[in-house]
C-alpha cells in the first residue's frame, strides 16, 4: 500500500520498465513475436501525445490490458489469481500485465 495513492503511478512506471526488459529478453531468446501489455495505461513520458505517430517512445510504447478489450478480473480469476473491485485506497491492489509470447 501506498501512503500517498499518487505514488502507485511512479511505481506502475517502474514495473512497466522491467516489463519490457522482459519482453526483450524473450525476444532476443527467439520468440520474436514476444508482447508486454503494460500495467495500467503507457506511463513512459509524463504527458502522452494524442497521435501514434508522434510519439517520443513509439518501440517502448504498450498499451494496458483495458485497451485491447481484455477483461482483467474474468483473465485474472480464471488463470487463479484473486482480484476483487476496490472501493477505496486503503484496500490492496493486484495490478496485472500480461506477456504474450507465441
Amino acid at each position: 500500500l501506498f501512503e500517498d495513492p499518487e505514488d502507485r503511478f511512479e511505481w506502475v512506471k517502474e514495473i512497466n520498465a522491467s516489463l519490457f526488459e522482459i519482453e526483450r529478453s524473450v525476444f532476443f531468446l527467439g520468440h520474436h513475436k514476444a508482447f508486454v501489455v503494460y500495467i495500467g495505461p503507457c506511463s513512459i513520458c509524463a504527458s502522452c501525445v494524442p497521435e501514434r505517430s508522434k510519439c517520443k517512445h513509439p518501440r517502448r510504447a504498450r498499451p494496458s490490458p483495458e485497451g485491447l478489450s481484455v477483461d482483467v478480473f474474468s483473465t485474472a480469476r480464471r488463470c487463479g489469481y484473486e482480484i476483487d473491485v476496490l472501493t477505496d485506497y486503503d484496500q490492496a491492489m493486484n495490478r496485472f500485465g500480461i506477456l504474450l509470447v507465441e
